[in-house]
């Protein structure tokens, strides 16, 4: 995805790599707290409640809360798509 890409564009990749993450964790009730987690931001991202950017940003801070908190370990797979999500929410001003 360019870094210019607008908040409609970063929401159906992140939506997508969300859905790829729940994928992964279904039936993992050690990882139950990050399922919650994702299915609440998702929802927002589909009702598009606030900005995108807002929203991701938001997500982040509270997965690693969640992911500190409970000391949840992803798998490598789970760790790319998470890194492949953070990356959507930074957006780079072409000063």
């Amino acid at each position: 995805m360019k870094w210019f890409a607008g908040g409609s564009e970063r929401s159906v990749k992140a939506l997508e790599l969300i859905q790829n993450l729940q994928n992964s964790i279904e039936g993992n009730s050690e990882q139950k707290e990050i399922s919650q987690l994702f299915q609440r931001y998702q929802s927002e991202l589909e009702s598009n409640a606030s900005s995108v950017p807002f929203i991701l940003s938001r997500m982040n801070v509270e997965l690693f809360e969640v992911l500190t908190k409970h000391k949840i370990n992803l798998s490598s797979e789970q760790l790319g798509l998470l890194k492949e999500l953070q990356k959507l929410s930074q957006i780079r001003y072409g000063y």
